[in-house]
């Protein structure tokens, strides 16, 4: 542990303490928050940045993940660069501790999902190596910035956890952990075929997401890989 991460920690807590008991009219604008923070971490000594990467890259992903709704465009933009700045810094070796954020918007899919995840194999297999409990069906999102498809292609050469195919004529797939807009946790679930589409994301749970997130076809949703 570097010698600032434990400062780092007490003066996020701290921090989020009295930003919580402020008083609401006395509060700047959100954009001079994210500004102040941008300014700040780039005035940091490297021997800092350094000490407190890890911390400083987890606190910013629950920014991302929380004010979803809330984050214009412009303060998500910076926040994304200062994430990705931080995770650059993370050694092959330790790159995996810091959870990344993709974003997707919800879409229609294929209606084929319902069929894969009602299999008693499929269904066991989940259960077993991933404790879910599979809602009949998946929430199907859209990758379509830039950013967020090379995030994408980063988390497909891990390893995951594979569904092995107990039928002939089905393919294997691989999941992810993930937690859905801060709030629902499931997996990504990647079919090893292929012309399976780049940027579509199939995510399974124990509930249905689009009715425990109220959302709709277009909503653009955030998920994390845990």
């Amino acid at each position: 542990m570097g010698k600032h991460e434990e400062l780092f920690k007490f003066a996020t807590k701290a921090g989020a303490l009295e930003g919580y008991l402020y008083e609401r009219e006395k509060v700047e604008p959100l954009y001079n928050w994210v500004t102040n923070i941008e300014k700040m971490y780039a005035n940091l000594p490297e021997n800092v940045k350094e000490d407190i990467r890890n911390e400083f890259g987890q606190v910013l992903t629950r920014i991302l993940t929380y004010g979803e709704k809330v984050l214009q465009e412009e303060m998500r933009i910076i926040l994304n660069n200062l994430l990705s700045a931080s995770v650059k810094r993370v050694k092959s070796s330790t790159f995996h501790s810091i959870p990344i954020i993709v974003r997707g918007r919800v879409s229609e899919g294929l209606r084929e999902s319902s069929f894969f995840t009602h299999l008693a194999w499929v269904r066991a297999q989940f259960i077993a190596k991933l404790g879910i409990d599979p809602y009949l069906g998946t929430l199907n999102l859209d990758i379509i910035d830039a950013e967020d498809m090379e995030k994408l292609k980063e988390i497909k050469k891990r390893k995951g956890i594979e569904i092995i195919p107990a039928e002939p004529g089905f393919c294997s797939a691989r999941c992810f952990r993930v937690l859905v807009s801060g709030k629902v946790r499931g997996a990504i679930v990647i079919p090893q075929v292929p012309d399976y589409p780049e940027s579509k994301l199939e995510i399974i749970s124990s509930d249905r997401i689009r009715d425990v997130l109220s959302l709709k076809v277009g909503d653009l949703v955030s998920v994390e890989i845990l």
